[in-house]
């Protein structure tokens, strides 16, 4: 049976953790959610140490890493590859996390957008995060620091419904590509009227950035700071 180690249970996180222990030489762990699916796999060195982000596969993240919950528990099972078989499970822990808010619109909201069509987006969260916000379920392709009094503007949405989710992002030690997230929360919101804007457009206010395209297939750019840019991108 293998050990875990990570943030302490009850421990308040924005993005999930990297977590850690022992385990046989050799041995393969699976880190794994209450409900059994498996959040993350490593191996054991030759010291029997290991260590796995949970949800660390950013295009391929299994259910529990997608679903809006502000909670999770995981445990690790050393798992035989040849036979399949896994060991006892280790003891629990479990995170709660802070996510980002969609203060306006609310959820269930109807939105009228005349003439140009644009819909402000007003995000509160943990001042100087990144947030990344998906339309329709799709990333935008654009990076968001958390910082008052500033936001999003989202360019000639289509008329009928559309989910708006949000999440908050970690980048590399360059500030351009996402390597984390947390769990998401996830608004419904009607557009009751279009006006001339190009459809389907996100962008930030005032530093104004074109979206619209996964995030994974964004040039990536440097992060900026609120005391120059709000918006950023990856």
């Amino acid at each position: 049976m293998p050990t875990l180690t990570g943030p302490a249970a009850g421990t308040v996180l924005i993005t999930f953790p990297t977590v850690s222990g022992a385990a046989e030489p050799g041995a393969t762990v699976v880190v794994t959610s209450s409900s059994g699916d498996s959040l993350a796999t490593a191996v054991a060195d030759t010291s029997g140490a290991w260590s796995a982000q949970v949800c660390g596969e950013l295009t391929a993240a299994p259910p529990p890493c997608l679903t809006s919950t502000d909670a999770l528990t995981v445990a690790a099972h050393a798992r035989d590859e040849t036979t399949g078989s896994e060991s006892e499970a280790s003891t629990v822990l479990s995170w709660t996390f802070d996510r980002p808010v969609l203060a306006a619109p609310t959820d269930g909201e109807v939105i009228e957008a005349p003439d140009g069509g644009d819909v402000p987006l007003r995000v509160e969260g943990t001042a100087g995060e990144l947030v990344q916000l998906s339309v329709d379920g799709t990333p935008t392709g654009e990076l968001h620091r958390v910082a008052g009094g500033e936001d999003l503007v989202w360019r000639g949405p289509s008329a009928g419904s559309h989910t708006l989710s949000l999440r908050y992002v970690d980048v590399g030690a360059g500030g351009t590509a996402v390597t984390g997230f947390g769990p998401s929360r996830t608004w419904t919101v009607s557009v009751a009227e279009v006006g001339g804007a190009p459809e389907g457009t996100l962008e930030t206010a005032p530093g104004e950035v074109p979206g619209g395209a996964p995030a994974e297939a964004q040039p990536e750019r440097p992060v900026s700071t609120p005391a120059s840019t709000p918006s950023t991108a990856p």
